[in-house]
């Protein structure tokens, strides 16, 4: 019988003990709601049909980035496009545009730093993303990161870190399928007010089955990608930045 006791009284214990961690565990990890998202994006004065035209995905990566600091930030500017790709080799894949994005923010301290988040998202269609490049450029007359720059996209839980990256510049190969959206995290410090409002986003959508040799560099605030261009499709564009 003492046996018996001793044996409950172990298998009792560690009944609470997996209970506890798993009940820890899912709280630890658990993402926060939509409504706590949009009601702490609103108080830093994010307009309401800005937030409206996000993704879940993009808002979650912006609020977990900002209040990750700790420290009191303002919204400063909000830019999009959609990028047509009609006639272009992309129209096979059931795709017919793009959306290019940039949200910015500014910390209320006086000291010149922002947290700038591109984005890209396929607006239609779940597609084959997995060789495909993400790539954003700022004029390095006018920024300088105060941190390496990541990716954040749905299909992976941890940070893209950049494939390469230059003064004021950084490109990420996209390794999942299904990474129809992903939204880049900078922070910067503005040295000079020449050309900092512009970021210039790139995508390669590399169609190709063993993945095109392609190359990316960076200029003054410009994308160049070089290699085996006819495998893949490229497009750049200028967005606006407001401080």
């Amino acid at each position: 019988m003492k046996k018996i006791l001793i044996g409950f009284s172990i298998t009792f214990s560690l009944i609470i003990f997996f209970s506890m961690a798993t009940f820890n565990y899912s709280q630890a990890s658990s993402p926060s709601s939509t409504d706590e998202i949009d009601s702490y994006l609103q108080s830093i004065n994010v307009p309401e049909n800005v937030l409206n035209g996000m993704s879940l995905h993009e808002k979650q990566t912006i609020y977990n980035s900002l209040t990750e600091t700790g420290e009191e930030v303002q919204y400063c500017s909000h830019t999009e496009k959609y990028l047509n790709t009609s006639g272009n080799s992309l129209q096979t894949r059931d795709i017919p545009n793009m959306k290019f994005s940039v949200t910015a923010f500014e910390y209320t301290n006086n000291l010149q730093r922002h947290m700038i988040y591109p984005h890209y998202e396929w607006k239609y269609g779940a597609i084959d993303t997995t060789k495909d490049k993400f790539s954003f450029c700022l004029s390095y007359d006018a920024w300088e990161f105060l941190s390496t720059p990541t990716l954040k996209i749905p299909t992976a839980s941890d940070s893209i870190r950049p494939a390469t990256m230059d003064f004021s510049g950084a490109s990420f190969d996209i390794p999942n399928i299904g990474a129809y959206e992903g939204t880049a995290t900078i922070i910067a410090r503005r040295v000079s007010n020449l050309m900092s409002h512009s970021i210039i986003l790139g995508y390669v959508a590399d169609k190709t089955s063993n993945g095109a040799s392609i190359g990316v560099t960076f200029g003054p605030l410009d994308i160049s990608y070089s290699g085996e261009l006819g495998k893949v499709d490229t497009v750049t564009e200028m967005l606006s930045l407001t401080w």
